[in-house]
């Protein structure tokens, strides 16, 4: 019966679904078309000049950087170090570039990096004014969700968490991500996103996957 209307454009029963499963505001959520719909819009807005990426990872990051007239900034992950992100190197590689994007755990290689070490990263993205977009599509299958930086996104103009229901939720059909951050962070997103990003039934869904807690 509702598909006889417009979508709400600030999806705001869903962001506030999100924010009271994480303990957050809905001011510091933002949704899309799938997070791959969030991963063109971040460097659409911020306009970066040089983007540093790890290899290898989710190949939708370059395209978007480069569709934004970005550069991409190619960091190595050695196969002979278990595809390892070492956070000194990674600090020295983030010098150059003014935004960076980390999947964590990575797609493909399933390695995580652990909340001490990510927090490393996020660190040096700060003393080196990057801002770090960190890729958590595979977070929730770390039950605890204990490596997640998402509380620290939220206190941060530096930091963005993208979250999906494709992986964990099992939508990919329904296409929602969503991102966290500071609230001048995401204000700056919602402006400049275009509108009815996400349908009546993929809110609808998305809302019962959270309060679905048996799944």
């Amino acid at each position: 019966s509702s598909i006889g209307r417009y979508p709400d454009p600030d999806l705001l029963e869903l962001r506030s679904a999100i924010a009271r499963y994480f303990g957050i505001k809905s001011g510091q959520v933002i949704c899309g078309n799938g997070s791959n719909a969030l991963i063109h819009l971040i460097p659409r807005v911020f306009r970066p000049k040089k983007v540093l990426i790890p290899f290898p990872t989710f190949t939708e990051y370059a395209v978007a950087v480069e569709d934004a007239g970005g550069e991409v900034v190619p960091f190595s992950l050695l196969e002979r170090e278990g595809f390892r992100v070492d956070p000194l190197e990674m600090s020295f590689a983030l010098k150059d570039v003014d935004m960076a994007f980390l999947c964590n755990p990575n797609n493909p290689t399933g390695r995580i990096v652990h909340k001490a070490e990510m927090l490393e990263i996020v660190r040096f993205a700060l003393q080196h004014g990057v801002r770090l977009v960190v890729d958590e599509a595979f977070m929730d299958f770390d039950l605890m969700e204990s490596d997640s930086i998402i509380k620290e996104a939220v206190e941060s103009s530096h930091l963005i968490c993208l979250r999906t229901f494709t992986t964990f939720f099992g939508m990919p059909g329904l296409q929602i991500g969503y991102a966290v951050s500071d609230e001048k962070t995401i204000a700056a997103l919602r402006d400049r996103q275009e509108p009815w990003t996400v349908s009546i039934p993929s809110e609808r869904a998305a809302i019962a996957a959270l309060g679905d807690w048996p799944y």
